[in-house]
């Protein structure tokens, strides 16, 4: 298994799943004092026999890789990249073409995305950790119109930029966020571009107006969701929401989480994704991974508006998809103690829960040691999944015979 990706990607995802309610919408009032909401997470329920199973194909992408990330588009065309290396294909993941993708050598691939088949952007960082006096940690997006065979550089970041994910609306109006280092702390980087990105306007000081405190918040930017062309989500450090209507002039907090665990200790929880389900009502994935313990959590808002976090002990969620209002799927690893005589046992699962993960139940485990990263949905019912170790499962959720 590869723990030290784990441990990167769950540094970057240590957040919580659904929040089923839309924001309000932003306007100029001044930014209003919005009390944390406190979880305390309940233990979700485990069964090994659900009552959904899964009629998979099990593919492969070329070994000796470690995938970070994927998308598909359809059905038949995706792209996974590693730090290094994109892979794409268009016949339903049975084979993979490494693209001409050509990097710096301190350089790593950080975020993809693609409009279609044809149009998509890129995000590549390069850190100099020997050199943190210097503006040695920059990021550059590129964009490509023949869906990854060849790329044009748009801009680059020099200013201790990281972008760690872009997401487009349309084929001109984007976002690029993550974090800008300012030694001896990491601040919210957010820009924004009108025009496909051939310029991007940095927004990320439009984000104090949402924060009480009326400083730049710390960490970095950890997930954006457009709602429409001009209503947006952006998930923030330690369980922070806030949305703006305006396309990003203004911003407003909506919720704040705040978990609490037995015996006062300070938590690790980390909030790191938003879900929706059909219906735009949202939820965050959460969890963690460390001294003090693995575990992943979908925060959700029941029928009485209250937020409740279901967590799933030593299995860290690392993305998830809502199949209908109640149903959701998820993937990530599950976790065994050692022995004392190794380290722990990891294996790549996939998760099926009827009830807004109140309950769960697994419908996949590699046998191999591996982390489930990604989940696509292709078609009602019908998804992609996608492992740090190259393992592309092409599956249908099916009802147990009784």
């Amino acid at each position: 298994m590869r723990i030290s990706l784990l441990a990167i990607v769950l540094t970057c995802i240590f957040y919580s799943p659904s929040c089923h309610s839309r924001p309000e919408s932003t306007n100029n009032e001044q930014p209003k004092v919005v009390p944390p909401v406190i979880l305390r997470p309940i233990d979700a329920g485990w069964n090994e026999h659900g009552e959904i199973s899964i009629d998979s194909t099990k593919l492969h992408l070329p070994p000796g890789n470690e995938f970070s990330g994927a998308q598909f588009v359809d059905a038949e065309t995706g792209w996974v990249f590693s730090h290094k290396l994109l892979f794409k294909t268009t016949d339903a993941a049975k084979s993979w073409t490494r693209l001409p993708l050509v990097l710096s050598e301190d350089s790593s691939v950080t975020s993809i995305f693609f409009m279609d088949r044809e149009r998509g952007w890129l995000a590549s960082h390069v850190r100099l950790i020997l050199k943190p006096e210097d503006n040695a940690n920059t990021s550059t997006i590129f964009v490509t119109s023949d869906g990854g065979l060849s790329w044009s550089e748009q801009l680059t970041f020099r200013d201790r930029v990281e972008i760690k994910q872009l997401k487009f609306f349309d084929a001109n109006r984007g976002f690029a966020i993550g974090s800008r280092s300012k030694p001896p702390f990491e601040e919210i980087f957010v820009a924004k571009t009108i025009d496909g990105g051939k310029s991007w306007i940095d927004i990320s000081d439009k984000l104090k107006t949402a924060l009480t405190t009326g400083r730049s918040p710390g960490g970095e930017a950890c997930d954006l969701h457009w709602l429409s062309s001009n209503e947006i989500l952006l998930l923030l450090p330690a369980g922070t929401i806030v949305a703006t209507s305006d396309g990003g002039q203004t911003w407003k907090t909506t919720v704040r989480f705040q978990d609490e665990r037995p015996g006062g200790w300070v938590s690790s929880t980390g909030y790191y994704k938003l879900v929706f389900d059909p219906q735009q009502r949202f939820s965050v994935i959460a969890g963690a991974m460390g001294d003090e313990g693995y575990w992943g959590d979908l925060v959700v808002r029941n029928d009485q508006n209250t937020w409740l976090s279901y967590e799933l002990p030593g299995v860290p969620i690392l993305d998830a998809a809502f199949v209908s209002g109640n149903e959701v799927l998820a993937c990530g690893v599950e976790l065994y103690p050692s022995n004392g005589k190794s380290a722990n046992r990891a294996v790549g699962v996939l998760l099926y829960s009827s009830d807004s993960g109140k309950n769960w139940s697994s419908i996949y485990r590699s046998k191999s040691p591996e982390a489930f990263i990604h989940l696509s949905k292709i078609a009602d019912r019908q998804f992609y999944a996608v492992s740090d170790a190259g393992t592309v499962l092409r599956f249908t959720l099916e009802t147990n015979k009784r």
